[in-house]
């Protein structure tokens, strides 16, 4: 279990201790085992990327403690991205792939 990291987490934010790394400063970008890509998603159906989960923490477990699902802050859950297309970071737009592509822009499917 990490260490103190600064991340305080609360019983409506503890889901989201498996998701940190091991030095506990910082959330995970891929799951383990597999090494498949993850997204945190928000209470406004949008995602985030593992940077800016651990860059606005504070905004996050506000938004969240408070259930304020308007905000673009509050986190429901974290999902792995296995097929689809690239979701893409409501905070910084950067592009997350999916582990597998996806099979309807016909792009192959399977891991290389």
């Amino acid at each position: 279990m990490p260490k103190s990291s600064g991340f305080r987490l609360t019983p409506k934010t503890e889901f989201l201790r498996p998701y940190l790394v091991p030095s506990g400063r910082m959330f995970d970008r891929y799951a383990w085992p597999g090494g498949y890509p993850i997204i945190y998603v928000t209470g406004d159906g949008g995602t985030l990327c593992n940077v800016c989960v651990s860059r606005n923490w504070k905004q996050i477990r506000e938004a969240t403690d408070s259930a304020d699902h308007r905000s673009g802050w509050s986190l429901l859950g974290v999902e792995i991205h296995y097929e689809g297309p690239d979701e893409v970071c409501a905070n910084c737009n950067r592009e997350i792939p999916s582990a597998y592509g996806d099979p309807d822009a016909g792009q192959e499917v399977g891991m290389e």
